[in-house]
């Protein structure tokens, strides 16, 4: 089975937090036009109940990193999601009440302190002997130092007094207000193995913000080209030697010039070239001021070593 980088892969049509709709063939983007078809096998409702919390998570936690005003009902969204994904995992079947419903948040807590007593408002879930192994054996041959567990560590007390202070603000009981404790609190949930998505959802954000740059970039480089006309980008194009570009006495460490994907002149002038080594290079073109970003160029050349290396395996 092939993995992409997460930069190479985006579901089309759909957020970054979202989870993709399963149980049918749907269209992954690979580069700048080109797709794959991947038929994804229908989950469980618990399955897609559990990417739902994380996916719900993830947002809401993104919000707070940007805003710590973002909202209490954010703070309360997010923590209610995770606790819920970490008690289904670890005690199936906790995480409702007897009627049925999803415990609060606080009722949550009440069920993990119930599980594991806290000590200094701390509880402690253990990384699973299973994990616990493969990360030693993994560790003694790639790590440096000691193993140290994967555990998850749980602050109860902080996280009670972050629901009881959203709490008052939203029925009008007092002023509340959020500290960095709580949203940290918040964000050491994501150790547990039922969530681990805020690495992704930062990378996923990050790319769809260089591409986003990407296109404004594009835009401007044809405002560019319309303003000056076909006579100055072709004499602008015809002066690209006075630029510092690869020569193997005077600038052995430069880069050729590329083909510049927007006026499909040879003038883009290389800073560096992708993480892969396809040769795919980032920078600026002479002629029409388009910038292609280093994120942009390593989704070209990871897609590039998609078509290329990896299709067929």
């Amino acid at each position: 089975m092939f993995f992409a980088p997460s930069s190479a892969l985006a579901w089309w049509g759909r957020p970054a937090s979202a989870p993709p709709e399963m149980g049918r063939r749907i269209a992954v983007r690979v580069g700048d036009d080109s797709a794959v078809n991947l038929e994804l096998p229908p989950l469980s409702p618990a399955d897609a109940l559990r990417l739902q919390r994380e996916s719900t998570f993830a947002a809401s936690c993104m919000a707070l990193e940007s805003d710590l005003e973002a909202g209490d009902g954010t703070f309360d969204q997010a923590l209610s999601n995770a606790l819920a994904a970490v008690v289904a995992s670890e005690w199936p079947g906790e995480e409702h009440d007897r009627k049925g419903r999803v415990r609060s948040a606080a009722q949550l807590l009440d069920v993990i302190e119930e599980r594991i007593p806290p000590v200094g408002g701390v509880c402690v879930i253990p990384e699973p002997e299973e994990d616990r192994v493969r990360g030693e054996a993994h560790h003694a041959m790639f790590g440096d130092g000691p193993y140290e567990p994967w555990d998850v560590r749980i602050d109860a007390a902080v996280l009670r007094d972050g629901i009881a202070r959203t709490q008052a603000v939203r029925h009008a009981r007092g002023p509340g207000g959020l500290e960095r404790r709580h949203v940290d609190a918040l964000f050491a949930l994501d150790e547990h193995r039922s969530l681990r998505c805020l690495d992704s959802e930062r990378g996923d954000r990050h790319w769809a913000g260089a591409r986003e740059e990407d296109r404004r970039s594009q835009a401007l480089a044809l405002a560019v080209l319309e303003q000056i006309g076909d006579e100055e980008a072709a004499r602008r194009s015809a002066n690209v030697n006075q630029y510092e570009g690869y020569h193997p006495k005077h600038s052995p460490e430069g880069y050729d010039f590329q083909e510049c994907p927007v006026c499909g002149y040879e003038t883009l002038q290389v800073t560096a070239i992708d993480d892969y080594g396809v040769g795919i290079g980032r920078g600026r073109c002479i002629v029409c001021t388009y910038e292609r970003n280093g994120t942009v160029v390593d989704d070209l050349a990871s897609a590039w070593m998609f078509e290329n290396r990896w299709a067929d395996d």
